[in-house]
């Protein structure tokens, strides 16, 4: 069975996490700001969850935001966390093409809701110009928020120069994963620093739970060749149980529960030396792209893909909308592709008939592995 992920970390980079550290926190805050480049600055934290609540934290009083404007797909624990703040989500219904709102949705949406803060996420490694959006945002004196915890690729792109805020994953399943840790990229000097006092403010978290994370992430790397993967999935299905949620559930990097209580940490000193070393490393998205035509020529008939015309694609996943999706997956499984339809956490947010658009391609959207 081909597996639906190849996790983008090598053991070497996995036993680092237990050898000793010898610079300080500032030192390796300072190598990742180096490493990750530009002219802006750079704050590092747990996760992209633990930035937005930083964020949030600091444009709430700034700009007396009352409610926060959302693409209308992401993951859960973002609205979740938006909410915590007191702030109502209203979401903006996306367009297959880019994956993203067109001005004319996010021009209402501002306007029917008077939102201060605008979060558009880019989503499954495709990216687009987010230089309209930002007008928008301009006209209507919003802060906007470029959510690519999905499109971190090397030098493929780093943040949107029309945003405010850049936001970029570096967890366990995404590319060149540090086992967690995150980096925001932030327009206004002083607003960064506002968010590093209120991160500096919080506990680091402990090199057990980094180094469990590590035995975990090297257990499913040895799990992911094609023999051992194949029996695993079948012997899940044997038991009644969905291979989706279990293998989901198993890479996923925070778990159920209060998520402010699991993200409110400074990263361990391991995490910040790991991650400033998966930044100085090279990333080829050549042999990605060629695999993703490769694909995209043997899709089943009635099969379409998403994020045709975005600017740009790194291939992080390849999401396809099926018309019958459950049948995709089994017919895909039975020819040992791994190909799945609830792995990762994303949501539609909003109603069916706010945000149709998010609806279905949640509903009829597979991910196949390149």
């Amino acid at each position: 069975m081909k597996p639906r992920l190849k996790l983008d970390i090598g053991f070497k980079d996995l036993l680092s996490v237990f050898m000793p550290v010898a610079e300080d926190e500032a030192s390796l805050r300072l190598k990742i700001a180096h490493g990750f480049g530009g002219d802006r600055p750079v704050v590092a934290g747990l996760s992209v969850r633990t930035l937005f609540d930083a964020a949030l934290t600091t444009l709430i009083p700034e700009l007396g935001a009352k409610s926060v404007v959302m693409s209308a797909v992401n993951i859960e624990t973002m609205r979740m966390i938006a909410e915590s703040h007191g702030l109502d989500v209203h979401a903006v219904d996306i367009v297959s093409e880019t994956l993203l709102p067109t001005p004319q949705a996010l021009e209402q949406a501002l306007k029917d809701s008077g939102a201060r803060i605008v979060v558009i996420a880019q989503l499954y490694g495709a990216v687009s110009d987010l230089k309209p959006l930002a007008e928008v945002c301009r006209r209507h004196e919003a802060v906007l928020i470029e959510d690519a915890a999905q499109a971190f690729c090397g030098d493929f792109h780093r943040g949107d120069p029309a945003v405010d805020l850049s936001l970029f994953s570096f967890g366990p399943v995404k590319r060149a994963t540090a086992l967690g840790g995150a980096v925001a990229v932030v327009r206004a000097p002083e607003r960064a620093e506002a968010m590093s006092a209120i991160l500096n403010h919080w506990p680091m978290r402990g090199d057990g739970w980094l180094r469990a994370r590590a035995a975990k992430i090297a257990g499913l790397k040895l799990a992911s060749s094609p023999l051992i993967y194949g029996l695993i999935i079948r012997m899940l299905e044997g038991m009644g149980k969905d291979p989706d949620a279990t293998i989901g559930r198993l890479a996923r990097g925070f778990s159920a529960g209060n998520i402010l209580t699991q993200i409110r940490y400074r990263p361990p000193r391991a995490l910040l030396r790991l991650l400033a070393r998966r930044l100085g490393q090279v990333h080829d998205l050549r042999k990605r792209r060629n695999r993703a035509i490769e694909v995209a020529i043997g899709l089943p008939k009635g099969a379409t893909l998403l994020a045709t015309e975005a600017t740009k694609n790194a291939y992080w996943v390849m999401p396809v909308v099926c018309g019958d999706p459950d049948e995709v997956v089994v017919r895909a499984r039975r020819q040992g592709i791994d190909v799945t339809r609830g792995a990762t956490s994303l949501r539609a947010f909003g109603s069916p008939r706010q945000a149709p658009a998010a609806h279905n391609l949640i509903r009829r959207v597979v991910y196949w592995p390149l």
